[in-house]
């Protein structure tokens, strides 16, 4: 049986070509870069190496989406949508998809997306991003590891710039996002707050060490 392809969107902008970096030597043949530039994705797969492929793909474009999905298994997406095509497409085909596109986060599943889901066995996380999406998963896998009983309350802190590496759209996300209000999940009520609203001594790795955040 063929390994099944994992196809990254977005695949040589400056989040998904590390990303494909990355994920290149433990999945030699099966990483495919894809954007709307074949020549782009096709040179960055020379580059990777390890039989990393190059594809095009408009997510624009449903028949693009349809054709580049082909032989895939997994979507990582590092672009943002202006529809979810690509979203749609790995739903009807049962595959595993996330994203790191914030905006994303603002467009949840539709219920009778969310049972189509459930019938073809497609795995969704949208928002994968450093915080609030690892972060937070991190954060809810350790309070059951202790136990709901045990833990009252989880504070994450994020140092951003330390030797990151952004592309324009990243930047623009944080710059966009990072007054934003948002809500909190408190005994099953979500409750609205604001970024900034307090702040705390934290204990950084060195070279930095406590600072406030």
């Amino acid at each position: 049986m063929k390994d099944i392809d994992i196809l990254i969107t977005g695949g040589y902008g400056t989040v998904g070509r590390r990303v494909a970096a990355d994920l290149a030597p433990d999945y030699p043949g099966r990483v495919v870069v894809a954007g709307r530039s074949a020549e782009k994705a096709q040179q960055l797969a020379i580059e990777l190496g390890h039989g990393v492929r190059g594809r095009r793909v408009d997510v624009g474009e449903p028949l693009s989406v349809e054709a580049a999905l082909e032989d895939v298994g997994v979507v990582l997406s590092c672009i943002d949508q202006a529809e979810p095509h690509l979203l749609r497409a790995a739903i009807r085909r049962g595959l595993a998809y996330t994203d790191i596109a914030p905006h994303l986060m603002t467009r949840r599943p539709t219920e009778v997306m969310k049972a189509e889901a459930a019938q073809t066995g497609a795995r969704i996380v949208l928002g994968a991003g450093l915080a609030p999406g690892i972060s937070s998963m991190l954060a809810l896998l350790g309070a059951h590891h202790l136990g709901s009983q045990t833990v009252e309350s989880v504070e994450s802190n994020v140092l951003l710039s330390v030797g990151d590496a952004y592309g324009p759209a990243s930047r623009a996300y944080i710059m966009e996002e990072i007054a934003l209000a948002y809500a909190v999940r408190i005994e099953d009520r979500e409750v609205p707050t604001r970024p900034f609203a307090g702040s705390a001594r934290v204990t950084f790795p060195r070279p930095l060490g406590e600072r406030t955040s």
